[in-house]
């Protein structure tokens, strides 16, 4: 339901519930969403089920049809992989969330600090201890920071910077350490019966001050 025609005017409400249905061959059990908008405000929430895998979100923004400041959550509960067509043969149990604020949406003016976490969660049966990770985005840059891995199958913490739209750009880099564990429970990924890899590796991914990229590794497998 909605009144008035013009960006000063309008008044919306919307209620859409869908239940069993597929996106090609993506089948789904339900899809849930509420929202509302003004001249100043969208909010919304979604709420969207698989067969037991459940992902649930929120939204709102002000200023809107401007430039917009928003808040966001999206959270995923006992989400299993092996729901999704093509992923039948990896088995998830993911719980986390990601979350965050900004304001401005095209590239030029985005600013945005988000976090990702998950824990109580399982890969092909093997534990997630802890995953996480700090997002920002910044004068055209993406950030990640305090990214951490810990679990059965590998320890690992990555920082990065790059540019949103410069692939070349001298700012660009990647710096990670890895200690690999078990990597049995990822053999599905990639069609292999077995996948065994123990040891550590380490290193920074760059351009030089020509523009090439320069990757320097260390690793003790």
């Amino acid at each position: 339901s909605g009144s008035g025609v013009t960006p000063d005017q309008i008044q919306a409400n919307t209620d859409i519930a869908v239940e069993g249905g597929s996106f090609g061959e993506q089948p789904f059990s339900e899809i849930l969403f509420k929202g509302n908008l003004n001249t100043q405000t969208i909010a919304g929430n979604l709420s969207a089920r698989l067969d037991q895998s459940r992902l649930e979100a929120h939204m709102d923004a002000e200023n809107w049809q401007q430039e917009p400041g928003y808040n966001f959550n999206v959270s995923v509960l006992e989400f299993n992989l092996a729901e999704i067509t093509g992923f039948e043969d990896f088995p998830t149990f993911l719980n986390g969330t990601f979350e965050g604020r900004g304001s401005g949406i095209s590239i030029e003016t985005i600013d945005l600090q988000a976090a990702i976490a998950m824990d109580s969660s399982f890969v092909n049966r093997a534990p997630i201890e802890t995953l996480k990770a700090d997002i920002r985005i910044e004068n055209q840059f993406l950030t990640l920071e305090n990214t951490l891995l810990e679990s059965p199958i590998a320890d690992a913490d990555i920082s990065a910077r790059h540019h949103l739209t410069d692939l070349t750009h001298l700012e660009n880099s990647v710096d990670f350490r890895a200690a690999l564990k078990d990597l049995q429970p990822l053999a599905p990924l990639v069609n292999a019966e077995e996948l065994q890899s123990e040891g550590e590796i380490n290193g920074v991914l760059n351009r030089s001050g020509d523009g090439y990229l320069v990757f320097n590794a260390e690793a003790n497998l």
